[in-house]
C-alpha cells in the first residue's frame, strides 16, 4: 500500500511538472517580437522558435497518459491553441510553417477534444490564406503543402465533412476547402514575373485535389469491400454535441448493430449516410433561410417557422434571433421596429 501511495504520488508531481513545463513553452511562443523585419539573431525570435519546437516535439512524442489526461487536454485548449491563433498569423517563414506543423500533429493525435479549435484554424488560417488575394506566395505554398498532407488520409476528409458540413451549427470546411482549390487550380496568371509561382500553387492546389479524389475513392472501396474496416463514416469522430452524435454508436464511435453480418453493418451504414444527407440537407435549407432573413426579414422569419427551426410564438422566436449568431443585426432590428402588434411582442421578448 505504501508503495503504491508513493507511486501515485511521484505520478501526480511528475504530471505537474510536465503542464508547467508544457504551459511556459506555450506563453514563451506567445511572446512579441520587435517592430519591423525580425531578426534572426534576436533573442525574442530565437525564443519563440525554439519553444515551437520544443511544443512539437512534445506533440510528436507524447504517450497515452498525455493524451487521455484531462489537464493536458485542457492545457492545450488554454495555451496552445491560443499561441497556435497568435503564430498561425507570423510573417517570419520559420514561425509560421512550425505552427502548421504543431496542428497537423494536433489534428493527428488529438482531434477528438478539439472540435471547435480545429474550426476556427481552418477558417482563420488556412482558408483565409488562401482565400486572400494579399497573401504571400510562401504562405499560401506552406497552407497548401499542409493541406496536401491532410487530404491525403481519407479518414481526415470524411471526419472534416461529417463533423462541419453536415453541423448545423458549424462552417462548411470541406465544401469551401474544395471550392478554393478549384478556384486556385482555374486562376489564370495576368503577370509575366508571377507565372513561376503562381504555377506552383496550380500544381499545389490540384495536388489536393487528386488526394482527396484518391482518398475518397479509397474510403467508399474500404467501406464496401471490407465493412469491418476502421475506415468508418463514424470511425473516428470528433465526439461532440452536434446533430452529428445523435447517431446510434457505440463507445468507441463505431455504428452499433445487432446483426454482426455483413449485411447489416452496410445497412447500418447506409442508414447513417442517409441521416447524414438530411442533416446536409435541412442546414443547406437554414442557410438559405439565414440569407434570405439578412435581405428580407419578414419572409426568412417565415422560412424558419416553415423550418421548425423556431415555433411560431413570440418568446421562442425572440430566443432564436438572440442566439443565431449568423443573423444580421440590422435584419433583426428592422423586424423588431415593425410597429403591428405581434413584432412588438417578438422585440419585448427578445428584451426580456
Amino acid at each position: 500500500i505504501l508503495r503504491a501511495t508513493r507511486k501515485k504520488t511521484n505520478l501526480a508531481v511528475l504530471q505537474k511538472d510536465a503542464f508547467l513545463v508544457f504551459r511556459s513553452l506555450c506563453k514563451l511562443s506567445m511572446k512579441p517580437l520587435a517592430d519591423g523585419p525580425p531578426d534572426p539573431r534576436s533573442p525574442e525570435l530565437r525564443s519563440k522558435v525554439l519553444s515551437l519546437q520544443l511544443i512539437l516535439s512534445v506533440l510528436q512524442n507524447a504517450g497515452p497518459e498525455f493524451r487521455r489526461n484531462a489537464t493536458f487536454s485542457n492545457a492545450i485548449k488554454q495555451y496552445l491553441c491560443v499561441a497556435l491563433s497568435k503564430n498561425g498569423v507570423s510573417t517570419v517563414p520559420e514561425v509560421f510553417e512550425l505552427s502548421l506543423a504543431i496542428f497537423l500533429s494536433l489534428l493527428s493525435g488529438f482531434k477528438t477534444h478539439l472540435k471547435a479549435q480545429i474550426e476556427v484554424f481552418f477558417k482563420e488560417i488556412f482558408l483565409s490564406i488562401i482565400e486572400s488575394t494579399s497573401s504571400t506566395f510562401v504562405h499560401r505554398a506552406l497552407v497548401l503543402e499542409a493541406l496536401a498532407r491532410i487530404c491525403a488520409d481519407s479518414q481526415s476528409v470524411v471526419d472534416l465533412y461529417v463533423n462541419y458540413d453536415c453541423d448545423i451549427n458549424a462552417a462548411n470546411i470541406f465544401e469551401r476547402l474544395v471550392g478554393n482549390l478549384a478556384r486556385l487550380v482555374q486562376t489564370k496568371t495576368r503577370k509575366a514575373e508571377d507565372f513561376e509561382e503562381e504555377s506552383i500553387i496550380r500544381m499545389k492546389s490540384l495536388d489536393c485535389l487528386v488526394n482527396i479524389l484518391k482518398c475518397m475513392a479509397e474510403w467508399s472501396r474500404d467501406l464496401y469491400i471490407n465493412p469491418h474496416s476502421e475506415m468508418s463514416i463514424m470511425g473516428k469522430e470528433f465526439r461532440s454535441t452536434s446533430e452529428v452524435d445523435t447517431l446510434d454508436v457505440d463507445t468507441n464511435g463505431v455504428a452499433s448493430t445487432s446483426d454482426n453480418s455483413d449485411s447489416g453493418f452496410k445497412q447500418n451504414e447506409s442508414q447513417m449516410i442517409e441521416q447524414l444527407e438530411r442533416l446536409k440537407s435541412h442546414k443547406a435549407k437554414l442557410e438559405a433561410a439565414i440569407a434570405l432573413f439578412n435581405k428580407k426579414p419578414k419572409k426568412g422569419l417565415k422560412a424558419f417557422i416553415e423550418l421548425d427551426v423556431t415555433k411560431d410564438d413570440p418568446r421562442e422566436i425572440g430566443k432564436f434571433l438572440l442566439r443565431e449568431e449568423r443573423l444580421s443585426p440590422d435584419a433583426i432590428g428592422e423586424l423588431l421596429g415593425e410597429g403591428d402588434q405581434y413584432n412588438i411582442n417578438i422585440m419585448h421578448a427578445y428584451v426580456d
